[in-house]
């Protein structure tokens, strides 16, 4: 129970983002597992903040989980797919809908998102369009996300477009990896 509350300093102290911002939002409204929201909404939101991260962090990280690539666009586009893998092998859920999220909650939970003390220490700073934007993503999710889906991809892109296209997105300057 101490470690548990020392880790928990730790985390408050450090600072958490968008993951856990959205997390929260998501434990308040259906009292899911914290991990799982955070398991489902990690990809999405490194792919957000990349843009706010130097290339040389992002190819440390690639190099750190075992991911070889020559550009951040590819050790970003990699490290989403490691990510997706891991959870689908560590039995998360693809998507929040599969954890009973509901689509006609994601306005509030961004606006709430945006408001939750973690979320005021992400590396990028997005409106509540790219927070809906980051939930539509990850409502639909694929289990494991296959590296064809970025066979098209082009340096601008928040995700593969298999996805974009499930979820009827559009992505505007406010949310491109450059």
């Amino acid at each position: 129970m101490y470690a548990n509350a020392m880790a928990g300093m730790a985390f408050n102290s450090a600072g958490l983002g968008y993951v856990h911002g959205m997390s929260h939002q998501l434990g308040g409204f259906y009292g899911g597992f914290h991990g799982y929201y955070n398991g489902v909404l990690l990809p999405y939101v490194f792919q957000f903040n990349a843009s706010a991260v130097p290339a040389g962090k992002i190819l440390n990280l690639a190099e750190a989980i075992g991911v070889t690539a020559s550009s951040k666009l590819e050790a970003v586009e990699k490290i989403f797919i490691a990510i997706k893998n891991l959870t689908a092998a560590i039995g998360i859920p693809a998507g929040l809908d599969k954890l009973g999220v509901d689509e006609n909650d994601i306005d509030v939970l961004a606006e709430n998102a945006l408001k939750d003390i973690c979320s005021l220490t992400n590396p990028r700073k997005g409106s509540q369009q790219d927070v809906v934007n980051l939930y539509k993503a990850a409502m639909w999710a694929k289990p494991g996300i296959i590296t064809e889906a970025y066979d098209n991809a082009t340096p601008g892109m928040l995700m593969p477009l298999s996805i974009a296209e499930n979820a009827n997105l559009s992505y505007g300057t406010s949310t491109q990896i450059h």
